[in-house]
């Protein structure tokens, strides 16, 4: 799922081009403890910039909570891959903060620590989380982590282009389309310069949903998106875009178009709220995403969650953090309203700032109904590999729909069989 990148919108706007930093390890400490007496605990994670300045708010309020733990942060890019070398050369971290859809690949390498014991012993109530992003992080009955904050795309619409066409957001696919098609503008010599609607192959998992279907079949083991609901989603694509011409690839590339008023409909996630709401001139609005041609909804949760490698040398310590942050409604809500996302823990999503809010609102409603991706050890490795590439070429029309899904489905069923692609 994507990162938060919050502070980057309004750079985008007013610079007009993107900026990043690469450190390949730092560590920031969210509070130095000198007492012999605390236990020192180290997270890693690829959180960097502003994003460390949000999260060692949450450790910092942490550490002075009590008197035996401290937990400082390491930024380590790649971190998912780093930790199976610090696994076998004792260096592992005590927590990972990481996408949870990374769990159910690693603990097929049994490199993670179950939580089941822990969670058992504190009496924790699993049924306060959304089971969707909890159940994520379970792998065969194991729960190998706890989910700190979640998203779901829904779709985000220029409510100035709307007023001034005279519509409203859609809530099926036909709305879509001709709110889309009239909301695309071409110049005098054909060249877009306002996009109706952004189609991304990243929200594949969304789109197949409202058109009833799913990319695996019921048990995990084959690939299902090589149907005819799959079929439905990349003819609806293909109409869009080389009929109604309402998006081209590339569209605003090295930019933020939505942002810049030059595009009137997006799938979109609570990390981009506050960063638009800074945006001056922006006035947009969520709504939940359009329901497909039988009217099925269609919605996929991320987000990122906490493990404990099974080589932390403090692993109940570090437990003693998770539950912490994850379990406590106040922290969950001071966690989330900090970074932008929403709470894991439902009764802190419930509070009036996330259910009451015209922006986060319709997020959690979609929310409660959204599905994850699916928790196989391939999975990750599928989508990243398979699935995505062959959409990407459906759409840059290298291959036909029935090409990219049977190429895709080939690839996937090859990494699926094998747990996945390495």
């Amino acid at each position: 799922m994507r990162r938060l990148r919050t502070s980057r919108i309004v750079a985008l706007v007013v610079a007009g081009a993107l900026a990043g930093t690469g450190t390949i390890w730092g560590g920031v400490s969210a509070s130095a403890s000198t007492a012999s007496s605390r236990t020192n605990i180290v997270m890693w994670g690829s959180w960097s910039g502003g994003q460390i300045t949000q999260l060692n708010q949450e450790l910092s309020a942490f550490n002075k909570s009590q008197s035996k733990i401290t937990v400082s942060y390491q930024l380590v890019q790649d971190a998912e891959t780093k930790l199976l070398t610090a696994t076998v050369t004792g260096q592992a971290p005590d927590i990972v903060l990481w996408d949870r859809n990374l769990t159910a690949k690693f603990a097929s390498r049994d490199v993670l620590a179950p939580l089941n014991s822990f969670i058992k012993a504190d009496n924790v109530d699993l049924s306060r989380f959304y089971q969707a992003p909890l159940n994520e992080m379970k792998i065969n009955g194991t729960q190998y982590g706890l989910p700190l904050i979640t998203d779901v795309r829904v779709l985000f619409y220029n409510k100035k282009l709307f007023a001034a066409a005279g519509l409203q957001p859609p809530t099926n696919w036909s709305q879509l389309e001709s709110d889309a098609k009239a909301l695309t503008v071409h110049n005098s010599a054909g060249q877009l310069t306002q996009a109706g609607m952004v189609i991304d192959p990243g929200t594949f998992t969304t789109w197949i949903q409202q058109a009833c279907g799913w990319v695996l079949n019921a048990n995990g083991t084959k690939t299902a998106f090589n149907s005819p609901a799959g079929e439905t989603v990349l003819s609806f694509w293909n109409k869009l875009m080389n009929v109604d011409k309402v998006y081209q690839m590339g569209f605003g590339q090295g930019s933020n178009p939505f942002a810049e008023g030059k595009v009137a409909m997006q799938y979109d996630g609570p990390w981009d709220v506050q960063g638009y709401n800074e945006v001056p001139g922006l006035s947009y609005g969520v709504v939940q995403a359009p329901v497909g041609p039988t009217g099925c909804k269609g919605a996929i949760t991320g987000g990122f969650g906490l493990v404990i490698p099974k080589a932390s040398p403090h692993a109940a310590a570090a437990w003693q953090f998770i539950k912490w942050i994850t379990t406590n409604t106040a922290n969950q809500v001071a966690m989330a309203k900090i970074t932008g996302w929403v709470p894991a823990l439902q009764a802190a999503a419930d509070t009036p700032y996330f259910s009451q809010n015209p922006y986060f609102g319709p997020i959690v409603k979609a929310i409660a109904y959204a599905r994850t991706r699916p928790t196989v050890a391939g999975y990750a490795d599928l989508e990243q590999l398979a699935l995505t590439p062959q959409l990407q070429n459906f759409l840059a029309g290298k291959e036909s729909a029935k090409t990219a899904l049977s190429v895709a489905a080939n690839q996937g069923n090859q990494i699926l069989a094998q747990g996945g692609a390495s």
